[in-house]
């Protein structure tokens, strides 16, 4: 059997910058019970996982404020508006 969805009930805004927004909404758990969540919403963003060989795989080091150190991630970031996952960009 599917769980039920929660509903949501209301939503503010808590923040905003030109790459995520937060939101606090207020939601109805199945069992009738209310509780506020938390949702982050991000631009359009792409990934890559970089084979050196067929054993390795290339990391970048980056420096993360929240987390106070440089950290290893894969190569990502944020697209244009138009631009296309495949390295064109839309006319």
């Amino acid at each position: 059997m599917r769980p039920k969805p929660w509903k949501t009930l209301a939503s503010r805004a808590v923040y905003e910058n030109p790459w995520m927004r937060l939101r606090e909404d207020v939601a109805e758990m199945p069992d009738g019970r209310t509780t506020i969540y938390g949702v982050v919403t991000f631009g359009d963003c792409v990934g890559v996982v970089p084979f050196v060989d067929k054993d390795h795989v290339l990391l970048v080091r980056q420096y993360r404020t929240g987390a106070h150190q440089s950290l290893l991630e894969l190569p990502a970031g944020g697209l244009e508006p138009g631009e296309l996952c495949n390295g064109d960009v839309a006319p």
